[in-house]
């Protein structure tokens, strides 16, 4: 009795000779060996054309801070004025209260002065208050007027 599941027409007969010639195309086509993978840049290789032997032009100079000074970044339009009369700009200087904070807050309108003879100040007003960044935390605010 036959199985019901098959029928004639789906049993696929091979013979010796069948297979003989399957072996016979594979030693006369050898399988190749698969293609090298391709080559891509890493993401920390450095673009092409660029001598990492070469100097560092910028590695001589002083670190500065990533934070510049305004005054480094905006030049004020009106002039000053050096004969007591009044106010004509201002720059604000902020630090958190801790002593080696307020010590550099020091030296830094220090600085901002001794850069800046031609700046006589006016008047001098000083908050505490919340400074938002990354934390609120509280902050002296000094802002010079000039």
């Amino acid at each position: 009795m036959s199985d019901p599941t098959y029928q004639d027409d789906d049993i696929i007969e091979l013979t010796l000779d069948d297979l003989a010639g399957e072996a016979a195309d594979s030693a006369t086509h050898p399988p190749q060996p698969p293609a090298p993978p391709v080559a891509r840049p890493r993401p920390n290789d450095p673009p092409d054309g660029i001598d990492l032997a070469e100097p560092d032009v910028e590695a001589d100079q002083p670190i500065r801070p990533i934070v510049q000074p305004r005054a480094d970044r905006y030049r004020w339009q009106r002039p000053t004025n050096k004969d007591g009369t009044g106010a004509t700009h201002v720059k604000t200087f902020t630090a958190k209260l801790r002593a080696d904070t307020l010590a550099h807050l020091d030296e830094q309108i220090n600085q901002w002065l001794d850069e800046h003879p031609e700046y006589e100040v006016k008047f001098v007003n000083t908050h505490i208050g919340p400074l938002k960044g990354k934390e609120t935390e509280d902050a002296l605010i000094v802002n010079v007027w000039v």
